[in-house]
């Protein structure tokens, strides 16, 4: 089965989806109490997270599961973005050169799913 350039931008979608749940998350739990349930961040996170889901259900229709999921791995990029850009936080070489190797490897292994 060839995997089709419409699941790959799906898992995209998912991986942005997941990285978002995640921020939220990070945002939720910030302060830590009962307050904790009626924080809208824990909500956006469930929601964003629940997104992330169906779309990858959507996604491994359209290909090959050992190219797809890999997909996933640019979570971390999102995340290091929104980190970034809306906590502050820095990121360091180290991670950059991480970054750069996510982006080759799934770069390498969803090159593998076009020549079957």
């Amino acid at each position: 089965m060839r995997t089709k350039a419409w699941a790959v931008l799906v898992m995209l979608i998912t991986a942005l989806a997941n990285a978002l749940g995640l921020f939220f998350m990070k945002k939720a739990s910030s302060d830590l109490s009962m307050a904790t349930l009626y924080d809208p961040f824990l909500y956006l996170s469930l929601a964003s997270l629940g997104i992330g889901a169906g779309f990858m259900i959507l996604g491994f229709r359209g290909g090959d599961l050992s190219v797809l999921y890999p997909i996933i791995a640019t979570t971390y990029i999102w995340m290091s973005f929104f980190s970034m850009v809306f906590l502050g936080e820095h990121i360091t070489p180290l991670k950059w050169a991480g970054i750069g190797l996510i982006v080759a490897g799934v770069s390498i292994i969803g090159g593998g799913g076009h020549g079957d």
